[in-house]
């Protein structure tokens, strides 16, 4: 088994949300996943723990379109207190939205590693997490 980064997926949709966990195993990481279903709860878990490394991750799946707080403000909340962060984490925007608006938007934030669009496909997920494998 290969050795995964904590993830974070942050996702309301439970479905996906499965289907993302199922990926996930079959590509067979050895992974720790966290799953938030609105940017308001992934923001608080990161705020509580500046000062805590082994509890920030390393990959955080975003979803654009939630309830509470949408990605798109959990993004410019995140870059508020990027700098404070002892973990810099690679930032993957998820979203079905295939509009160039939206692909262009993220891009302003200099914190998103890549946008990638709804369903993510196992090559894709093997790509970003063999970059943090031992």
């Amino acid at each position: 088994m290969k050795n995964l980064p904590k993830l974070f997926l942050v996702e309301d949709d439970a479905i996906f949300a499965m289907l993302m966990k199922k990926s996930l195993n079959k590509i067979e990481y050895d992974h720790e996943l966290t799953t938030f279903k609105n940017g308001l709860e992934i923001l608080n878990h990161i705020k509580d723990n500046l000062e805590n490394k082994e509890n920030l991750p390393e990959i955080i799946l975003l979803d654009l379109n939630m309830p509470v707080m949408a990605g798109w403000q959990f993004l410019e909340e995140l870059v508020q207190i990027h700098d404070k962060l002892p973990k810099k984490p690679d930032v993957y925007v998820l979203s079905s939205s295939i509009f160039t608006d939206d692909i262009e938007k993220t891009k302003q934030f200099e914190i998103v590693t890549d946008y990638l669009v709804k369903p993510v496909s196992k090559d894709k997920l093997n790509e970003i997490l063999g970059e943090f494998s031992a």
